[in-house]
């Protein structure tokens, strides 16, 4: 499975039921510009002020998000997409 989620051009990030990170792949390291190992982290200590810890608990409480941007403070303006 990781080496699926690895090979992907798309940013994944996986997350566990309490919310903590599982597994992201590089292109989601890349795109947030954190470090590849997220293992056990939150969303938001990976990248702080994000607001993705909030969308995350949005999303296990309705299903899904769709078509949500955050932007995010990489010392360039970025803004992620997530669906």
């Amino acid at each position: 499975q990781d080496a699926l989620l690895d090979s992907m051009i798309e940013g994944v990030v996986l997350l566990d039921e309490t919310g903590g990170i599982e597994h992201c792949n590089p292109a989601f390291a890349r795109l947030a510009g954190t470090p590849s190992d997220l293992r056990g982290r939150r969303l938001d200590e990976a990248i702080p002020g994000s607001g993705l810890d909030d969308l995350a608990a949005r999303t296990r409480q309705h299903g899904r998000i769709v078509n949500h941007a955050v932007e995010v403070a990489t010392g360039d303006r970025r803004v992620l997409q997530v669906n």
